[in-house]
């Protein structure tokens, strides 16, 4: 299934300002690690249309962190991701939200619930403003 060109813009940026993001932390992210990298590959996976290279990114993306978690566990979190890629995918109407590590998002989570879960600085979000798509804020 072909998504608009917008939609693939959409998921390259939110893509883009989470690596942005992670990288002003310095790799710090104490406990949101989990959160951000289940969020990277899902637009990621989005973006590609290739759920297949999100293990690869994840890992590396893992071994940045000051912290990293268990290979396994960065493993459940693409697998998760690699799941509602597929249901996103298969369905366009998709209402079923997503339940990771006991958190209730949306299908495609609003910029608000981004900001919320990943306590993104009003800081933050000005210096990912270069990655700002026209008429789209965070």
């Amino acid at each position: 299934m072909l998504l608009p060109r917008e939609d693939y813009d959409f998921f390259f940026m939110k893509r883009e300002d989470l690596l942005k993001i992670m990288e002003l932390r310095k790799w710090d992210l104490k406990e949101k690690r989990k959160l951000f990298l289940f969020f990277f590959c899902y637009f990621s996976a989005l973006y590609t249309r290739d759920p297949a290279m999100a293990l690869d990114e994840a890992l590396d993306i893992n071994s940045d962190f000051l912290e990293p978690l268990k290979e396994n566990e960065v493993t459940y979190i693409v697998e998760v991701a690699r799941k509602h890629f597929k249901d996103y995918t298969e369905d366009l109407e998709l209402e079923e939200d997503i339940i990771f590590d006991s958190v209730l998002i949306d299908a495609i989570p609003s910029n608000e619930t981004l900001v919320e879960l990943l306590e993104i600085s009003r800081k933050e979000e000005q210096e990912i403003d270069m990655y700002r798509l026209p008429n789209n804020n965070w």
